[in-house]
């Protein structure tokens, strides 16, 4: 019974969590994901294609540090994390994230 009763625990721990990070937008079905998630109401989270102002660029190029920074590039249907020396390529979906107050200055400069 201990046993069971640990595992039910787990399972209620599991599923808590689970919907707290729904709640938080932090999980999402990949077919249907939102363009902008809010953390914490300080920093957003902001999903854009490769412009051809971008495509050839270097992450760190298209990165305002401590204001705005690739965090994800989607390639081919594959998430990853990208080094500052990783290149936009055509068809690329990127992920930055973005401090609210630099909103603006992040429209001007990448849109």
């Amino acid at each position: 019974l201990h046993g069971h009763q640990e595992a039910a625990e787990f399972d209620d721990l599991a599923a808590h969590v689970h919907m707290r990070l729904v709640k938080w937008g932090l999980l999402f079905h990949s077919a249907h994901p939102p363009k902008t998630i809010i953390l914490m109401n300080i920093i957003k989270i902001i999903k854009i294609k490769a412009s051809l102002s971008l495509i050839g660029k270097t992450v760190d190029e298209i990165s305002l540090h401590g204001e705005f920074e690739v965090v994800a590039i989607e390639r081919h249907d594959i998430t990853m994390m990208p080094l500052k020396d990783t290149k936009i390529k055509d068809n690329d979906t990127i992920y930055f994230s973005v401090l609210e107050e630099s909103l603006l200055k992040f429209k001007e400069i990448l849109y």
